[in-house]
This record gives structure tokens, sequence and C-alpha cells, in this order.
């Protein structure tokens, strides 16, 4: 008897013991589940919150909100459109606790910010991962006040990886990391 004509029975067994065994489990993706999680929720929604800069109508897609170490909230969006090529509001947001703005910078400078993060020392750190018209594809860092402190990339290049060589520039850098 061959080998393929031995192991058919056990392959036939084998597939019916794990479609029962299937079958047996319970469907997660139909019916209702209760949540995981059944704790109170401790966060209160607070809309509005946050006074606006001259010039900008609402809230647009927020990529980021962190607390700095002085306690004022930071808070990067992508402008009105999505997306803050040829846009005139400031992308980078400084508020108090209560919503007050304090501050707010970066016009002109990004096409998409999306990564953020505000350091153990309060700067604020950002990345544009589109380019076009000689912007983006970099990573920007401020200070509390706004003042550019270092940019990482070159306006609007694309790196691009190579089999045998690393690109010394970045492509659509999502985010960074500092340590503390």
């Amino acid at each position: 008897m061959s080998r393929q004509r031995r192991l058919a029975p056990f392959a036939v067994m084998l597939a019916i013991g794990l479609l029962a065994l299937a079958a047996s489990r319970p469907t997660y993706a139909q019916g209702n589940l209760l949540p995981t999680n059944d704790r109170p929720n401790p966060y209160t929604r607070i809309h509005p919150w946050g006074e606006l800069p001259e010039g900008t109508r609402e809230w647009a897609a927020v990529s980021g909100a962190e607390p700095g170490p002085d306690g004022n909230i930071y808070v990067v969006h992508r402008c009105f459109q999505n997306s803050c090529a040829t846009r005139p509001e400031p992308p980078i947001l400084e508020f108090d606790p209560e919503g007050s703005l304090l501050g707010s910078w970066g016009e002109g400078m990004f096409i998409f910010p999306h990564g953020f993060l505000v350091d153990a020392d309060g700067n604020v750190w950002v990345t544009d991962s589109q380019g076009r018209d000689g912007k983006g594809h970099q990573v920007f860092k401020f200070d509390a006040q706004g003042r550019l402190l270092m940019t990482l990339g070159r306006p609007g290049v694309a790196g691009v990886l190579r089999m045998r060589s690393i690109s010394r520039r970045m492509s659509s850098p999502l985010r960074m990391g500092t340590s503390l």
C-alpha cells in the first residue's frame, strides 16, 4: 500500500476534527458582545474646548495633543482642509489647561503635519510626512515658544530605498522618539 493511501484516512479524520472544533467555537463577528472593559469612563468631554487663533475657522484633523512639562497643552492639527499646503493657519497650537490660546506657530512650513511629541525639556517635535513644492519629508524641533531649533531632512526631497545603500534623506517621516 502506498504511503498516500495509508495517510488518506488520517488526513480525512484530521480535517473532520478541525471542522468540528471550528464549529464548536463561538463566532465573535456575530451577535452582541459585552465590552471588555466595563469600568466607568473617567474622562469628560468638554465641547467646545480651546480658543482658536485668528483666521482659523474650526478644528481641523488633530494629529496629536500632549501636555508639556510646563502644564500647557500642545496640539498639532492639519489645518482646515486636512492639509497645510497653501493654508494660512498655524498647525501648532499652545493652550493653558483651561483652553486659552497662548501661542501658535508653523504657518507655511508644513504640507501634512503628522508625528508629534513634546519631550521632557518642553521641546515640540513635529514631522511633515508628505512633500511637494519644496516642503515636507522633514522633522522639526521647536522650543516651547515656537522658535525653530533643528530641522532634519531636506525640504521636499524624499529618500529612496536602494538595495545596497542607505539614503540619508527621509521619506514620509511619521514618528520620532527621544530618550528621556
